[in-house]
């Protein structure tokens, strides 16, 4: 018996090893958050994977003339599977940036879906093997006073705190994964344009945060609670939310496990000129930055 369990126990050890080490490699394709700090105005990053490692993670990617994308992905499964399929759409979504640099966020989706899906296709073979991913993508473009944003199945959050007032709003992402077997390849994901607004804060998030089971009856954390903890923080500095963020959840999750890998990323960023009205526009009136109908962001008060 207490061989077995030496045995055991280095098997163990290599096991763990080897996930420690994985999660170094996951790390790296994280962005450097002191890169994207120099962009912004302020930045909050919360990044916590169920396990070592995990299916989430944070984008951001400069171009040349001064645009950036910002955005969180949610890849189907946990621990080392979801850290694969990280890997695998993080290596995907940099060829199709390298193709298409001057795509809105929409055709971006549009691409990463179907390559996502071609990618996956030996495997489809095996039932059990239907793997995809939600993501929420802005491109933002300082020049221009704006954002773009384009999600499959995350939104955009956006806190307003102008006029001593406050209030926040979601503009939805469309109901449509990427990658998965169910994933319509032809789907045009629909971008939005969204003023850079002084006072006006922007998150994303993967379902891990609002899903979270906590309280006495064990529900989600939700979207309620989520949009009053946002503005309940709203003055507190962007670089202290994390922490305020992250006690919100522990107070709400009590002594119950993590049920899912948690990003939130919340930033704030200044326009270099005066923003136009805020618009949603589909992606080939992007390309031409036409206007469109009126905006869907709708104020929700807590």
């Amino acid at each position: 018996l207490r061989h077995s369990n030496e045995q055991l126990a280095v098997v163990n050890r290599q096991v763990m090893d080897s996930i420690q080490y994985a999660s170094l490699l996951q790390s790296a394709i994280l962005p450097d958050e002191r890169a994207m700090a120099r962009r912004l105005d302020g930045l909050c990053v919360l990044w916590r994977p169920r396990d070592v490692v995990g299916g989430d993670f944070h984008i951001f990617r400069e171009f040349d003339d001064g645009r950036f994308l910002i955005g969180v992905a949610d890849c189907s499964g946990h621990g080392v599977p979801g850290a694969f399929m990280t890997m695998t759409v993080s290596a995907i979504l940099d060829h199709v940036l390298s193709e298409t640099p001057d795509s809105d966020p929409a055709a971006i989706l549009g691409r990463l879906n179907r390559m996502v899906r071609a990618a996956l296709a030996r495997g489809r073979d095996n039932p059990r093997f239907d793997n995809g991913l939600d993501i929420g993508l802005c491109l933002v473009r300082p020049d221009r006073g704006d954002l773009l944003f384009a999600g499959g199945r995350i939104g955009l959050h956006i806190v307003e705190t102008a006029a001593g007032s406050g209030s926040v709003g979601e503009v939805k992402g469309d109901a449509q994964s990427l990658g998965y077997r169910r994933s319509d390849i032809g789907h045009r994901f629909t971008t939005h344009r969204v003023d850079l607004a002084p006072g006006r804060s922007f998150y994303l998030t993967t379902d891990g945060f609002l899903d979270q089971a906590g309280g006495a009856r064990g529900f989600g954390f939700g979207n309620r609670r989520f949009n009053a903890m946002l503005l309940a923080h709203a003055a507190v500095p962007m670089a202290d939310r994390k922490a305020a963020f992250a006690a919100a959840l522990a107070e709400h999750q009590g002594d119950r496990p993590q049920r899912d890998d948690i990003t939130l990323v919340g930033f704030t960023v200044a326009p270099a000129r005066s923003p136009a009205h805020s618009a949603t526009v589909s992606a080939a009136e992007c390309a031409t930055d036409s206007g469109g109908a009126e905006s869907p962001f709708r104020p929700i008060h807590p």
